[in-house]
Formats: C-alpha cells, structure tokens, sequence
C-alpha cells in the first residue's frame, strides 16, 4: 500500500515534467508539418502561375519561393525567423541564423554565365538542405547570399556544427555541365538570445560575423559572439584529439568518493575517466563525453576505463584499503551494445574481480526507449554478478512504475534535485517520497550533489545514508586518492 502511495506521488511529479516537455516536442511537430505544407504549396502555385502566364501572381509569389533554388523565398524565411523567436522565448531553447557567402560568386557569374551560374546556386542550395534538419530553414536571401534558420538548439555552439557540415560540402567539386567546379564558402554565425532577440538584430550581427569570416583568410566560419567563437573552436580542438591513434594514453582515471554521511567514511569510489592535453589542459568527462558519442570513442573510453580502476581498486585492497565497490557511469545506449557483456566479462576474467564490487550507474533521457532490450541487458549483468543503480530522474513518469521489474541494487538520486532544493520548495517532499520508495523496496539510496553542509543535514534528516559531492572531496587521480 505504502509502495504504491509512494509511485502515485512520484508519477504525479514526473507526468507533469513529462507534460511540459511533451508540448514542446507537440508544438515543434506541428511546426515541422506547417513548414513543409506550405513551401509545398507555394512552390505548386508558383509553378501554376508561371504556366498560366499569370505574371502577375507569380512576380507576387517570387517573395515566397525562389524561383532559381526553388528554395523558400525572403518572406517565408521573415515569418519562420520570428515564429522562431517566440518559440525560443517561450521554451527557453537558443535559436541560430547563419549566412552563407559564396566566394568570388561574381567572378563565377562572368565565367559561366546567368544560366549555368543559375545552375551553381541550385547545387549549392541542394547541398546546404542536406545539411540541416527537418525543422530548419534554407533560403537564398540575395544573389549569392543564403541564410539559414536554425530553430531550437541544445546549445548555442552547436550552430557551428551545422556550419562544419555545410563547409566540408564545399570541399567536393560542384559538376556543372561536365565542369568540375572548385567552389568555397564563407558562414557568419549570429545566435539567439546572445547576438539580440529580434530579427532584426540577428540579422545584423550574422552579417557581421560573415564579413569577419572574409576577413580573416583562416577562419571559414565566425560566430558573431566571441565567446561562442572561443568554446567553438576548443571543440574542434578536442574532436582533433579524440581522433587521435593514440587517445587512450592521454586518459587519466579521476576518483570521487561516496561516502557514509553519518562519520564521512568511504563505502565507494566512483572512478571518472579526464584527458590530460599538453595545450588545453586537463578536460573533464563533462568537457569531451559529447563530443565523444558523435565520434565514436566513448566505448573504447569506457572499456579503458573499468580495466585501469579495477587494477587501481585492487591495489588498495592489497594495502589494506578496502572501499566497498567501484561506481561508474554508463548509458543505458553503452549497456545494450552488443559487444558491451563480452568485454565486461573479459576484463572481469583478465583481472580476476569480483564482481559484486563492480557498480554501474546507468543514465538515460528515456528508460521506456527500447525497454525490453534494456531489462535484457540488466537481467545479463545482474546474471554476471554486477551491482546496479539508475538516475531516478532518467526513468520519466511512466517508467518509474516498473522500477520493481528491474534487477536494481540502489537507486541514484539526480543531483539538480539537490543543488535547487533552496530554489524549489518541493524538492523536498519529491527526495522524501524517493527515500521512501528506496526503503520499501529494499534498495540503497544514493544522493549526488551534495556541495554545502545544510544539504546534506537535510538528506539526513529524510533519511539518506550515503552522499557524493563536492562536501566530501573534489575529483583527484586515482593513484593518490587514498593516500
């Protein structure tokens, strides 16, 4: 009874986060299928008029598609831009407009003349479409000038992501008419609400990012703020690292304690994977994991590093130090990766662990994401004698209410519950039913984020034993954290 009071409270909380953003994903469905209908048909009215001989319409319709490109026209990219803007201000996401310059597009005009030039622009807005997504926007803005929409970003500097995918379209020849054309691209990068929050102002501060970009013969792209410039360019300097045939000697195994909150003794030790960099320093899991996944590194990462904190692990077991387990992050994408339990399996053998001290902490946006292949994969490692635990917050309404069908050892408390619990009165009541549910259940608790002393009186107070954050100690190398 007290069980199911505790997941009614509980779904209640997480239906209502699950509402607010299933909304949103709602409305920018709609948005998606209101774009494409329109273009759609516009260009279909365009063509008609044209036919028709109906110039009149058609020299109206010429602000709404691009008779050349076929692309949408000045007026239809003016309207989406702003229904942008109060979309982003409504939800809170960053928005990005890019313009992009064909280099010496008048020099190519000479040469080849209006209609194969014509021919250039139409392959240029083929390639640049490619590159975005269904929600974004392609529009040829003047004559050789494009601009593109970009509604909704995770972050601000993910704009240059789409720029990198739009420039390396450049580096391949444009065939026109049996010619191999060597063509390139300058992109001003102007980003909402850090570059302005109208149209206008975007607008403006894109181009003037784009007469930097060519400028400066270096730079192919420039974001107007420089500070996005500068974490831009730091990204691409760890993807050049990540790449690297030699990435895993640059790894070093950072630990982070958990501890037993009532006499701060160590229970676990979560062992954290940095790369150390002779230019950019020491970078965190935080500063590459990203990047990372889009390279396809994290589960050689991951591999490397339950391997080295296990041998680590065993010897303070030698000396005499004898934490109770081994925490790590995985998702719940590494876990279900085909070649995930031989290679758990392997390293347990090669070191001969046991592996009831091994603990790993699945993460996940969407636990009801391909759920059977996921309880499948918990039911193997559980099998292999692994501990387990999931991010309470990664489970979403639905979800939580099969917590009990999964062989689940404790249960990770998501640390922004605890680092706003000065913020949100509520959060309060949210990490006592948590508590709660741990305890009926027969799990182990485990609460993230615990910076400041009168958070973790508080954690006591609702009953939680064992804590990790910056109270307790901040992240050190593996080899001399127990010293």
């Amino acid at each position: 009874m007290l069980i199911s009071l505790i997941l009614t409270i509980l779904t209640a909380t997480f239906a209502y986060l699950y509402y607010i953003k299933n909304t949103h994903l709602k409305e920018l469905r709609k948005y998606t299928e209101f774009l494409e209908n329109d273009l759609l048909q516009k260009q279909i009215k365009l063509e008609e008029a044209t036919q028709n001989n109906k110039m009149g319409e058609a020299t109206a319709l010429l602000d709404t598609v691009d008779y050349v490109t076929g692309l949408p026209g000045r007026q239809i990219f003016e309207d989406r831009a702003i229904q942008t803007i109060n979309m982003s201000k409504r939800f809170g996401k960053p928005a990005g407009i890019l313009f992009v310059d064909i280099k010496d597009f008048s020099a190519w005009n000479d040469k080849l003349g209006t209609e194969k030039a014509n021919l250039l622009l139409n392959e240029v807005a083929q390639r640049l479409s490619v590159c975005v997504r269904q929600i974004d926007t392609v529009t040829r803005y003047k004559a050789d000038l494009f601009v593109i929409l970009l509604p909704q970003l995770v972050q601000p500097e993910m704009a240059a992501y789409a720029a990198q995918r739009m420039l390396a379209k450049f580096k391949e020849p444009f065939v026109i008419e049996e010619m191999a054309l060597h063509v390139e691209a300058n992109i001003g990068i102007s980003v909402f609400p850090v570059d302005g929050e109208t149209l206008t102002e975007l607008l403006t501060h894109a181009e003037r990012a784009l007469d930097r970009s060519k400028a400066e013969t270096e730079q192919q792209y420039l974001f107007n703020d420089p500070n996005l410039q500068a974490i831009t360019e730091r990204e691409n300097k760890i993807v050049n690292i990540l790449r690297r045939p030699d990435l895993l000697n640059k790894l070093i195994v950072y630990c982070v304690p958990q501890v037993n909150a009532s006499d701060n003794r160590i229970i676990g030790i979560k062992a954290i994977p940095y790369i150390q960099d002779i230019e950019l320093g020491l970078l965190t899991y935080d500063d590459y994991a990203r990047l990372a996944e889009k390279e396809n590194k994290l589960f050689d990462i991951l591999a490397w590093l339950i391997s080295r904190a296990i041998v680590q692990f065993q010897k303070w077991n030698v000396l005499g130090l004898k934490p109770e387990r081994l925490a790590i992050d995985v998702s719940a994408k590494q876990i279900q990766n085909p070649d995930f339990m031989t290679t758990i399996s392997n390293i347990l053998a090669e070191t001969h662990f046991n592996p009831k001290h091994l603990a790993f902490e699945v993460t996940a946006e969407n636990f009801t994401e391909n759920a059977a292949s996921l309880h499948e994969s918990f039911a193997n490692l559980d099998q292999l004698g692994v501990q387990l635990s999931i991010g309470v917050f990664a489970l979403g309404h639905l979800a939580i209410q099969k917590i009990t069908q999964l062989p689940v050892h404790y249960l990770k408390i998501d640390p922004r519950l605890i680092q706003t619990l000065s913020t949100y009165a509520e959060n309060e009541m949210i990490l006592g039913a948590l508590m709660d549910l741990a305890h009926n259940m027969g799990l182990e608790a485990i609460a993230e984020g615990v910076d400041e002393e009168k958070q973790k009186n508080l954690l006591r107070k609702l009953g939680f034993k064992v804590m990790q954050g910056k109270l307790f100690g901040e992240p050190q190398p593996m080899q001399f954290f127990l010293r």
